[in-house]
């Protein structure tokens, strides 16, 4: 399940709310709590900085001016609140939250010449006539438990920005850089990673240059570098060490993945491919690699001093500069079907693709130009001139940018795409905050983060919101579960320490196996009222019926990644195996001639189902296919449901007539009893995480758990009426 609390800010003065986030799982300090910590926390993984935006631009802001911002070239004082609500649906959660930021500037003035750029005024917000306090409080209510913590605005500074810009919109984005090299451009979160060859590391930040930070040291001289986004990894070529590294995107986790190069340069990815290219200009060849650096392969040879390189992965091309003899080239991705495209250049090196728009760009180091072209290398214009030695390019055609170093004045620019005019009169706000003084659930815990808003005064709306909270990471598992009460039938959950029982789909006739979709926050299950298989998202809505027709559904098992359910029919004269399609389409037999099938469970990796049988007393197995069945375990009193421990090998069982929970090995020797004195248990889920399992006792209308060893056995959930089965989504 993923991460998400609410966060909400409330103010004394000031006023910042943040809705929703979900956190990643890099743990950088020490924390409270371990793996086996039970309830609402789940585990205490660590705290992780995470950037979220909310709005770009936000909805429903507004600016109140109480007084003239500007009387002949003055800025004169007066009060300004800026304020925005948004709703945010994230997943199971839905936050209502309101942003509001207020300063007084009573009796402050500052000379500033009307119409043009007012570069950087900072203003500490701890200035007498600038000060701007806040409550920040993160409540943890929405999933169960309390607690909260509390902070406020400790610092930062205010630009003004006055726009139009004559001519094309050129503005630079960092700068007092050593020697950047390559560049590349995050599209989705919207920050820029660069590598500079002097200080020999990779560095990022925001698409507007701010929040700047170095992430990890390279080997002597770093080229060019490419992101892997949905990967989480950023890769890049040193030609003085002759190698290719990558890391995650926050820098940890360095490694070369190929050495023993011979000078490469630039470096491209084919995520969906599983590719890394790289050009080398020590032999003059083009190359590629599985990302893990794997399987390298020759694929073009013959060139002369090959540099920048792009994919466009659609199309099926690979596009590269020819320094040596100044063309640009492309080829197919396999290297066969080489063209030149574009001659007569003076030094190309880096190059980008707009693939979508049908437009290249590049770096021409000899007339320190930025070019641009189709991809079949008609219609040549020039785009960016009077530059001074242009090096990296990257284009970010999602919102119709590029971006360039420069390694004679030492920065990293931008223009549009179109060149057309990209001013506005804004302001920029950006602020530090921190949280401490944990209440509750969050007793122990502090915290911190900055926020930036630039508004643009025209419009009155928001071209950036951007919030970096560091707070502890809290894992929320779930359990969920079915019940055929007479009044209640219906499919609840709860924490996974049994706190926070809600009902999710009420109304239900008999509801019998559940299982989930965690990725798609799916609940699927049968139900041997309506004969039938449903589904609805997590918070119960979407109930879609998939499958009709059947006659007593029971157990049922999802492959999400093979897009596959199976289920088993114990109705008479069925007593089958079926599988579907997730949306019910394309339903067919798979094992017959049964006697009593209950539940079922999947090995999908080894590409085996197995089931218990109440009417053969026994557990078996068979292919995917339905093909080549086996009895595993036989001489079992009337079993019921089961698990699969695969990474350890093992098969769990819950057994109705002993009142026992069993289990073996995955071909059925060594069997063994884990728990005994149960009452009718039904339903078993694994916690393979934290080394539990979790079982539904129908004799005691209780949920319970133990250690897979059967030790540690407690009650979880008391007072249920007819339960049946249960899945879980454990937080990771």
């Amino acid at each position: 399940m993923n991460h998400r609390f609410g966060i909400f800010i409330s103010l004394a003065g000031a006023i910042l709310l943040v809705g929703s986030c979900e956190w990643m799982s890099s743990p950088t300090r020490p924390t409270r709590g371990s793996s086996t910590d039970k309830g609402f926390f789940g585990q205490i993984a660590g705290v992780s900085p995470y950037q979220f935006e909310l709005g770009e631009p936000a909805t429903n802001w507004s600016v109140n001016w109480l007084d003239e911002y500007f009387s002949n070239g003055d800025w004169i004082g007066g009060a300004e609140t800026i304020a925005q609500t948004t709703q945010l649906v994230e997943g199971i959660w839905t936050f209502s939250s309101t942003q509001s930021l207020a300063w007084d500037w009573t009796g402050y003035t500052e000379a500033a010449p009307d119409g043009v750029l007012l570069t950087s005024y900072p203003h500490a917000f701890s200035s007498a006539a600038r000060t701007a306090t806040g409550i920040i409080t993160v409540d943890v209510s929405q999933v169960g438990e309390s607690g909260t913590m509390t902070g406020a605005v400790t610092g930062g500074i205010i630009e003004e920005i006055i726009t139009p810009h004559p001519g094309p919109y050129i503005a630079d984005v960092v700068t007092g850089l050593s020697g950047p090299n390559g560049i590349a451009v995050d599209e989705i979160n919207r920050m820029l990673y660069w590598v500079d060859a002097t200080t020999d590391s990779v560095h990022r930040s925001s698409i507007y240059g701010y929040s700047s930070e170095s992430l990890v040291a390279t080997g002597r001289r770093p080229r060019s570098i490419a992101l892997d986004v949905s990967g989480g990894k950023m890769y890049w070529t040193d030609d003085r060490e002759d190698h290719i590294q990558r890391a995650d995107l926050d820098g940890t986790g360095a490694e070369v993945i190929i050495s023993g190069l011979n000078n490469p340069m630039g470096i491209a990815l084919d995520v969906s491919g599983g590719k890394v290219y790289w050009s080398s200009d020590g032999d003059n060849r083009i190359y590629r690699a599985n990302l893990d650096g794997t399987t390298i392969e020759s694929l073009v040879t013959g060139l002369n001093i090959p540099l920048g390189i792009a994919l466009d992965t659609s199309g099926g091309k690979i596009y590269w500069t020819d320094d040596g003899n100044n063309h640009i080239r492309r080829s197919n991705l396999d290297g066969s079907g080489v063209e030149t495209l574009v001659t007569g250049l003076n030094r190309p090196r880096h190059i980008s693709l707009d693939a979508a728009g049908g437009k290249m760009y590049w770096i021409d180091n000899g007339t320190d130009m930025i070019h641009r072209a189709n991809l079949d290398g008609s219609v040549v214009e020039d785009r960016i001139t009077g530059l001074s030695i242009p090096y990296g390019l990257a284009v970010d055609a999602t919102n119709g940018k590029m971006y360039w170093t420069d390694r004679g004045t030492l920065k990293i620019s931008f223009a549009n795409l179109d060149l057309g005019n990209d001013g506005f009169y804004a302001r920029r706000i950006y602020a530090t905050f921190d949280i401490t003084g944990g209440t509750g659930a969050m007793s122990g815990y502090t915290g911190n983060g900055t926020f930036e808003y630039i508004l643009d005064y025209n419009t009155s709306s928001m071209v950036q919101n951007t919030i970096i909270i560091d707070l502890p990471i809290i894992i929320v598992s779930k359990m969920f579960w079915t019940d055929q009460n007479r009044n209640e039938k219906n499919i609840k959950w709860a924490n996974t320490s049994g706190s926070g029982i809600e009902i999710l789909v009420s109304g239900l006739n008999k509801p019998t196996g559940i299982d989930l979709d965690i990725a798609g926050k799916m609940i699927y299950w049968a139900d041997d009222g309506t004969n039938a298989i449903h589904r609805s998202n997590y918070d119960g809505t979407g109930i879609q019926t998939l499958v009709t027709g059947l006659k007593i559904p029971l157990g049922l098992a999802l492959d999400v990644a093979g897009g596959k359910m199976y289920w088993t029919d114990d109705g008479r004269r069925r007593n089958k195996i079926q599988r579907a399609n997730l949306d019910g389409s394309g339903v067919e037999d798979l094992v017959t001639g049964l006697r009593k099938p209950r539940h079922i469970a999947l090995d999908v990796a080894a590409g085996k189902m197995y089931w218990v049988d109440d009417g053969n007393n026994a557990i078996q197995r068979a292919n995917l296919d339905g093909s080549v069945v086996e009895n595993l375990v036989t001489g079992i009193a009337a079993p019921y449901g089961i698990a699969l421990d695969t990474a350890g090998g093992k098969i769990y069982w819950t057994e109705d007539a002993n009142n026992v929970i069993q289990r073996s090995n995955l071909d059925g020797s060594g069997v063994e009893t884990l728990v005994t004195g149960l009452n009718k248990p039904r339903g078993i889920a694994l916690d393979l995480t934290n080394n539990q399992m979790y079982w539904i006792d129908d004799g005691n209308n209780v949920i319970q758990r133990a250690n897979l060893d059967g030790s540690g056995a407690e009650v979880l959930v008391t007072g249920l009426k007819v339960p049946l089965d249960i899945a879980l989504d454990i937080g990771s």
